[in-house]
């Protein structure tokens, strides 16, 4: 794999691989239910897990593209399970977190009337960011995600109050030791 010093993947989001592609365009025809449209997310998370790397050769457990680096954009298809690996496999110190996730709420409502669970993302001590997503179903700046953001997470009784919010918008994207920066990678 030719990955950029800290690679970043679009679970479920542009671009994407062939078949997650595929399983959008299934799920957009109505060919593929909501429920194989996530196994197909949480599918692609496996293969990153599996993904060629020093551990393998050496015998241990495979992580592949899976560490502290990692920044996944979306994530809605992982669940506890998924996001207890990730931690698992980078076994960080009690303050640090794992890696990050990318989170836009008003894309995912829009497109799957569902959207990241927050919390539990945060009890698993990964880094969540606040993102707007690509033009076509995403907010036009941060702001509106702010606000999105802002009634999800009223509307579910989540306790994220309005500095949290920000930094997911300000800090959470850049603080040194947390995995959440993201990078393009050089063409």
């Amino acid at each position: 794999l030719h990955l950029p010093f800290l690679p970043t993947t679009t679970i479920g989001s542009f671009p994407q691989t062939g078949d997650i592609r595929k399983s959008r365009a299934a799920l957009v025809k109505g060919e593929i239910t909501a429920e194989q449209y996530t196994q197909a997310m949480r599918d692609e998370f496996e293969a990153l897990r599996l993904a060629p790397d020093a551990a393998l050769r050496a015998g241990a457990a495979p992580t592949g593209c899976i560490d502290q680096r990692l920044v996944v954009v979306h994530g809605c298809g992982l669940d506890r399970e998924d996001y207890r690996l990730w931690r698992s496999i980078v076994a960080p110190r009690a303050r640090d977190t794992t890696g990050a996730v990318v989170w836009s709420p008003f894309s995912n409502l829009w497109l799957y009337g569902r959207t990241l669970d927050v919390p539990m993302v945060q009890r698993e001590r990964m880094g969540v960011c606040l993102g707007t997503d690509w033009g076509p179903s995403g907010t036009k700046n941060l702001l509106g995600e702010l606000k999105v953001a802002r009634l999800w997470a009223d509307a579910q009784g989540w306790a994220l109050d309005d500095h949290a919010l920000v930094r997911m918008v300000t800090a959470n994207p850049g603080v040194p030791g947390n995995a959440a920066r993201i990078s393009l990678p050089k063409s």
